[in-house]
């Protein structure tokens, strides 16, 4: 080998002695150059470590070149490793290599102030090293480049498979509506079938006291099922229009609940029933008050009208530290074997196995039906009146809804002859 060969060798391996001591100015200068451009994103919140990434590998590899020794890592693979990084960081492919960019002059001026330090290096070793560095800068582009495309694809892919879900959901909304107003259409017509048929029964003569009395009474409670429907059809209307806003404050959900079930309480006594209530003395929540107010009130009034004997039961407690329940549980006949079977094939299960029923204990029961679900959507596809449930479907896909927009879950277990339950897990605050 010859001495001008010797003599390169040892001014390559120099100028690499010295880069790697200039390395935390190299990466420093970087970051500075990166965070005083404005079109970059905020790199704040990123450590040293965290914005170096694997760049140090890269100028391993690059002072491995200017040493002739050969390196087991692949600066494109690295690259590509890189650039998933800056991906998952929010950077765009325009921002990564902006990146890349100032990283590689601030390498060049490196280069420029070594040349300066030490002019006696010859231009054949400063020659090589721009070529090593504008060779890992080739492959660094070519890496984070080509990991960025693939990822853009899988995301279009994904925002694709996104808007075929959205489209889909859109047509099962369209479906519930559709179902909801021939179950409402068909109940209201029953209702005021009745209504007409007592009316004209009123209007023959000769009836006595009592027959009249119990025609009235027949009369009032049909009207009362034909207003409680249009309410809530038209709270469905609102929900289903976005015209529904949320009104958040800070209030005591203990209170409210007690004033909710006092209300409820002649309705209880005039049915029989043992209206129950258990919480905490205080509950502190910033929450929509009213909304939670109908929810709770749609759940108890279906229970106490559904409920022939026994006991309802409404209790509420905190759960963890950022969220509470409310729960309506009755002793009645458990919900219909219609809308059983629909929540069943509809709903996904819950995150947490919290059932109250001993499943052990009734595993054997061939007759017992239960659900138990979380986040669920309430698909209307039974017509009600068939399984005796009237307008409840209305109520509970309104109690969904709302549920919806409070980001709280709906848990629901019924069992034939036993009863059912609801579970409401509230968050304990949104914001304002």
């Amino acid at each position: 080998m010859s001495t001008a060969t010797n003599e390169n060798n040892e001014q390559s391996i120099h100028l690499a002695t010295y880069l790697f001591s200039r390395r935390e100015a190299i990466l420093n200068n970087w970051r500075r150059t990166c965070e005083e451009d404005i079109d970059m994103p905020s790199l704040k919140t990123m450590s040293r470590e965290e914005f170096n990434n694997l760049v140090p590998v890269l100028l391993n590899i690059f002072d491995a070149r200017l040493q002739s020794v050969k390196s087991d890592d692949d600066p494109v693979i690295i690259s590509s490793h890189h650039g998933l990084h800056r991906w998952h960081n929010g950077f765009s492919l325009r921002s990564l290599l902006t990146e890349i960019k100032y990283l590689y002059q601030c390498l060049t001026n490196e280069l420029e102030l070594y040349w300066r330090l030490y002019p006696q290096t010859q231009p054949a070793v400063i020659q090589q090293a721009y070529h090593s560095l504008i060779a890992i800068m080739g492959d660094n582009i070519d890496g984070s480049a080509s990991r960025f495309s693939e990822l853009q694809h899988l995301e279009a892919a994904s925002r694709a498979a996104n808007l075929e879900k959205a489209m889909e959901r859109l047509n099962e909304l369209s479906r519930e509506r559709d179902n909801i107003l021939r179950t409402s259409s068909h109940d209201l017509r029953g209702s005021m079938s009745v209504i007409q048929s007592t009316a004209f029964m009123l209007d023959i003569e000769g009836k006595t006291e009592q027959e009249k009395k119990q025609l009235v009474e027949m009369l009032n409670r049909n009207l009362n099922n034909v207003q409680n429907m249009l309410q809530q059809l038209m709270s469905l209307a609102r929900l289903e229009a976005g015209q529904e806003k949320l009104e958040i404050t800070t209030f005591d959900a203990s209170i409210m609940l007690h004033e909710l079930v006092e209300s409820a309480t002649p309705m209880a006594e005039e049915r029989g029933l043992k209206l129950l209530v258990d919480g905490p003395k205080q509950l502190q929540v910033t929450l929509d008050e009213l909304k939670i107010q109908r929810i709770v009130q749609n759940l108890l009034l279906n229970a106490l009208h559904y409920t022939a004997t026994g006991v309802v039961s409404v209790t509420w407690a905190s759960e963890k530290e950022s969220r509470w329940t409310i729960t309506v549980q009755d002793s009645g006949p458990g919900l219909p074997e219609g809308l059983v079977i629909l929540l069943a094939n509809h709903l996904k299960p819950p995150l947490e196995n919290t059932a109250i029923y001993d499943k052990e204990a009734l595993k054997n029961n061939d007759n017992k039906q239960s659900v138990a679900f979380n986040e669920s959507i309430l698909k209307n596809e039974t017509n009600f009146s068939s399984t005796g449930a009237g307008g409840e479907g209305i109520g509970l896909y309104v109690v969904k809804r709302l549920c919806e927009m409070l980001n709280a879950s709906m848990d629901i277990e019924s069992f034939p002859g036993k009863g059912t339950l609801f579970r409401i897990r509230f968050p304990l605050s949104m914001k304002y």
